[in-house]
């Protein structure tokens, strides 16, 4: 194939990316923003890792699943890949990522015809999923049971953070689709809130009035890299942690960005990250205005959210998230409670009035300081928290009825793997961001455990994203 000829193909499906896949000459073909069952035309620009990509692409069919996208940057932005797919479409697809890597696995996903149990959304859904089927051209994961995908009511403004980048040109908002190097500047993100718009605009002019250098990440040098911004959605505080290289932000700076931001947010911070890689995460934080934590509700807990703290960034869904958790503790044995990855404790006090005790543990041991401060926020004394690995713990000394894991996105360390193998808890709650990384773990863990029940969550609407919860019970407690 040479550079600029021309290649049409059919799109049969979206890879996990979202992006649309056909073939030619027995290779896969990406076209990002296609649609199964659309037929594309575009010029030969090059391979990926061996699959074809195409570049000015004509879409000369279009899929009836199709849907205009609302957001006027969408396609250059890489914030969202999904807002061109009816949200019908987006449930079946993120149903069809689990099967997927479920079927790469050979596991069989276990029928769930309790939709009632999930509530309203859950059993609508269910209801319609059924009637369409799946119109990404693949069999949904709703087929197996009704009440498998959780959607979230809100498709827009859901994000309660986002990290907005600073471009070499002052540009502030998000990187270019499948681009670390290009920065698309943005005046406004269906994502988030208005005041979330309005704060980095203003903070967007006050950077470029500054006279400060912008960061470039082709030639490590600048000084203004990242704009964090968190909001507490049950709360009303709104946090903003302006990230910058190594050096003093000038007094005068300093004072205009509290001017800037004070009336539209509780906290603000300077935060520095002296290092090139290409981080949000503060090594240095100084608070210039307001409260030092962002405080945030989700069910009957009051977190308090420090600026490098990870916390779920769709509140309204988190609370659902852990409802259904809490639903399948609550189902058996659950005077012990012990949460593997537990960060700040979002499930270790979320699920602590259920229990005589919780226990968290998780390595970093600033997190665990955090859920501390969050127990004594909230005068929980039956949760304890310790630092430390996963794959240490002692089983037959601590003897937890039912075990949560959440872990990153990368899955389950195999220490910890072999060690839930090894301690054989008898039930596991397994909390999962990538499919992947789920079937891969489970291939083992159902060795020794039956996979009884799943349930999946839209967390992030208009992303390829898509969140898991399965129930492991051991063989011989069934």
């Amino acid at each position: 194939m040479k550079f600029g000829e021309r290649i049409e193909t059919v799109i049969t499906g979206l890879d996990e990316k979202g992006r649309g896949n056909g073939a030619f000459s027995g290779k896969t073909v990406i076209v990002p923003l296609a649609l199964p069952g659309e037929t594309v035309v575009g010029e030969f620009a090059g391979k990926d890792k061996g699959k074809i990509k195409l570049t000015n692409v004509v879409i000369n069919k279009t899929s009836p699943d199709r849907a205009e996208p609302p957001c006027p940057y969408f396609g250059r932005c890489g914030g969202c890949a999904l807002q061109h797919l009816k949200p019908s479409a987006q449930a079946s697809f993120k149903l069809s990522l689990i099967e997927r890597a479920f079927k790469e696995t050979l596991i069989e996903i276990p029928i769930d015809a309790s939709a009632e149990s999930a509530g309203p959304v859950a059993a609508t859904e269910a209801a319609r999923v059924g009637r369409e089927g799946s119109p990404v051209g693949e069999a949904s994961v709703a087929a197996a049971g009704p009440g498998r995908l959780i959607e979230a009511p809100k498709k827009l403004h859901y994000r309660n953070r986002m990290d907005f980048v600073f471009g070499p040109q002052g540009e502030l908002g998000l990187k270019e689709a499948g681009r670390w190097d290009s920065h698309v500047n943005l005046e406004s993100c269906l994502l988030v809130s208005n005041e979330v718009d309005e704060c980095r605009n203003r903070v967007a002019t006050w950077a470029r009035a500054t006279g400060l250098p912008f960061w470039d990440n082709r030639k490590y040098r600048g000084y203004f890299r990242y704009l964090v911004l968190r909001e507490g959605r049950r709360t009303g505080e709104r946090m903003a942690t302006l990230v910058t290289a190594a050096g003093e932000l000038p007094e005068s700076a300093r004072a205009s960005l509290v001017e800037t931001l004070a009336p539209l947010c509780t906290t603000i911070y300077h935060g520095i990250n002296p290092k090139v890689t290409d981080l949000s995460i503060s090594e240095e934080l100084r608070l210039l205005h307001g409260l030092p934590r962002l405080h945030e509700q989700v069910g009957d807990v009051k977190y308090a959210i420090h600026p490098n703290s990870f916390f779920q960034t769709n509140t309204e869904m988190a609370e659902r998230l852990l409802e259904h958790v809490r639903s399948l503790v609550l189902a058996g044995p659950h005077q012990k409670v012990l949460d593997l990855y537990c960060g700040s404790g979002f499930f270790s006090l979320g699920l602590a009035r259920d229990a005589d005790e919780t226990l968290g543990i998780e390595l970093d041991a600033f997190a665990i300081k955090s859920a501390q401060e969050n127990a004594d926020l909230n005068g929980i004394k039956n949760a304890r928290f310790r630092a430390e690995p996963a794959e240490t713990l002692s089983w037959g000394v601590e003897k937890p009825d039912v075990t949560i894991i959440d872990p990153p996105r990368s899955g389950l360390h195999p220490k910890v793997r072999n060690a839930l193998k090894a301690g054989k808890p008898p039930r596991i709650i397994y909390v999962s961001c990538n499919p992947k990384a789920l079937a891969f773990d489970l291939k083992e863990l159902l060795r020794e455990y039956d996979l009884v029940s799943l349930r999946a969550f839209d967390l992030f609407p208009q992303t390829a994203h898509v969140e898991t919860v399965v129930e492991l019970k051991l063989k011989s407690q069934l």
